[in-house]
């Protein structure tokens, strides 16, 4: 019983020292209690934020030109064999009426009849080096001419396709002995297209004969018709037929005649994949038959002064377009030797005079 009553005590005495205790940290001053410092939670203000109003007001889409005149180049192409994309573009066309605005419409066109661009023939009064060739080029650049394609001088000569006052039509007679020149002159074009932005043309008349691999060591292997590819693929060129045999035609019979066109036809058809419709006729000497001629698929020919020594011009509608003249550009002298003693500045104001035709 003493013991029970001993262990009372012990736990009241302990309890009574665990009350103390407890006062004794309630009584502990504030001041060594852990400061707390709450810091605000700032809730951002939301920003309006204005509605975006478009400031670009949408352009008008251009109505292209020339759509009509456009689909028949178009068809000219693809009879011929090779489309040229970059001459059915809007931007070509819209320059092209540009143009028209500009200078007027042309009612007569100059066309040079070259050989390349280095030759020297009839004791030196037709002649022409790459240098001369090239500053003549630049000249007409620089005036902003337009050159004409094969299938825009079929539009011109029949009538549809009004071209620029300011219209040059360039011609050479080509063959083997061109397989320097052609790839002098495309790489030229190339380089001043970049620079001035306009595309030359040239129309290119093969003599096929010439290029029989049996009468040229220049085309063994090959290498003659490939030139001619690869200037077809520039887009530099039209091509047509020098004729086969470089007969005067307007000595020959029809049957002559027609063998020997479709002779060098089917020659250009199978090396180059295209079917030729110009001719430039040798010794400048036109067929005396120009029905058969447009038979046989031409749409023009050129043939130097045999029509009229009077007339220089290429004309709209013309009513002879299986003989129309050319006239030889001026000399490294810088004079020409068709019309005797004009520069190239004077060809191409007599043709922007635009008198009436003599035809």
């Amino acid at each position: 019983m003493k013991k029970l009553i001993g262990v009372f005590l012990i736990l009241a005495f302990a309890m009574a020292g665990c009350s103390t205790t407890a006062t004794v940290q309630a009584s502990t001053p504030e001041a060594i209690k852990p400061t707390v410092t709450l810091v605000p939670t700032v809730v951002p203000t939301a920003t309006l934020m204005p509605t975006a109003i478009p400031t670009t007001i949408p352009t008008a889409t251009a109505t292209p030109v020339f759509t009509a005149e456009r689909q028949k180049i178009q068809a000219i192409m693809e009879a011929y064999g090779n489309v040229d994309e970059k001459d059915l573009t809007d931007a070509y066309w819209q320059k092209l009426s540009d143009q028209i605005s500009k200078y007027g419409e042309a009612k007569r066109i100059l066309t040079l009849e070259y050989h390349g661009d280095n030759y020297n023939m009839y004791n030196g009064a037709y002649s022409m080096d790459p240098a001369e060739f090239e500053t003549q080029m630049r000249y007409l650049l620089a005036n902003d001419y337009h050159f004409v394609t094969g299938p825009e001088l079929v539009g011109y000569l029949e009538g549809w396709l009004a071209l620029p006052a300011r219209s040059i039509i360039l011609t050479s007679d080509s063959g083997a002995a061109s397989n320097l020149s052609i790839p002098r002159i495309s790489a030229l074009f190339k380089g001043l297209e970049a620079q001035y932005g306009i595309t030359p043309h040239m129309i290119s008349f093969i003599w096929t004969a010439s290029m029989d691999p049996k009468e040229s060591n220049w085309c063994k292997n090959d290498a003659c018709w490939q030139f001619f590819r690869d200037a077809l693929n520039t887009g530099y060129f039209t091509f047509g037929t020098h004729t086969e045999t470089h007969r005067d035609f307007s000595t020959l019979i029809d049957a002559d005649t027609t063998w020997d066109l479709q002779t060098s036809m089917k020659a250009i058809h199978d090396n180059l994949g295209i079917n030729v419709y110009g001719i430039s006729w040798p010794f400048e000497a036109c067929s005396t038959n120009p029905k058969l001629i447009a038979n046989l698929g031409f749409k023009f020919a050129l043939g130097g002064y045999s029509r009229d020594r009077n007339q220089l011009f290429t004309y709209a509608n013309d009513n002879e377009p299986l003989c129309l003249p050319r006239l030889f550009p001026p000399n490294p002298d810088g004079l020409s030797g068709r019309p005797g003693g004009m520069t190239l500045e004077q060809m191409l104001d007599e043709a922007m005079n635009q008198y009436s035709p003599l035809n």
